[in-house]
């Protein structure tokens, strides 16, 4: 019978590249019908586009999109995820704040260290790349 790694073993062999991600959730505000979602919308839009030109999202995009049980009022509930390019929670946090969503109150915004250390070598490879 094979003897099984020890835990220190185990650990040895983990990546350990420090990211930060951004768990968005719609509030009550959400309202896709309102006359000035559209344009929070946009900014919103060119907010990514403009953190990825400057390196600082990874990758974005909604989650559970139209998987969420609608608010009272009808509209779709969206919640996103973040992968942020941090230096430090503060950054993180700072670049978080400033999505227009978020700044709006139409979403709410929550950081949390990440650590990515399981995954195949050569995406652990890309990412600790990008994260860099």
């Amino acid at each position: 019978m094979a003897t099984q790694p020890t835990l220190a073993q185990l650990a040895a062999d983990l990546s350990d590249h420090l990211t930060f991600v951004v768990i968005a959730e719609s509030t009550a505000l959400w309202n896709p019908h309102s006359p000035e979602f559209k344009e929070h919308l946009r900014a919103h839009y060119q907010w990514g586009a403009d953190m990825t030109a400057a390196d600082k999202i990874l990758v974005a995009g909604p989650v559970d999109f139209g998987q969420k049980p609608d608010t009272p009022e009808g509209w779709p509930s969206v919640s996103g995820l973040i992968v942020i390019k941090a230096k430090t929670r503060q950054e993180a946090q700072e670049l978080a704040c400033n999505e227009p969503l978020h700044k709006a109150g139409l979403r709410r915004n929550v950081v949390h260290e990440w650590r990515l250390r399981v995954g195949g070598k050569e995406t652990l490879d890309f990412l600790g790349a990008k994260l860099a």
